[in-house]
């Protein structure tokens, strides 16, 4: 029972810390070549979709857009590459 406890304690620590790493953005902020490629890519009319946007400390973009039936998330680096 303990270990059980422990180890559920670990992984929720472990997802907090990741978390704490990254910083949570709008997305009228981003370059507009980032932005250029979300609107490209997911192919929305424009930004309205866009539910969330976490920059990463490696300044890695995840852009979360909303569908009809699920949600999309997109990686982007500050290039615009996905």
């Amino acid at each position: 029972m303990k270990i059980k406890i422990l180890a559920i304690a670990g992984v929720v620590g472990r997802g907090v810390l990741a978390q704490a790493n990254a910083d949570e953005i709008q997305f009228v902020t981003l370059p507009e070549v980032v932005r250029t490629t979300v609107v490209r890519e997911s192919n929305i009319p424009d930004h309205s979709r866009v539910t969330r946007v976490i920059r990463d400390n490696q300044r890695i973009y995840e852009v979360t857009v909303r569908r009809a039936t699920d949600n999309e998330v997109l990686f982007v680096d500050p290039e615009a590459g996905l």
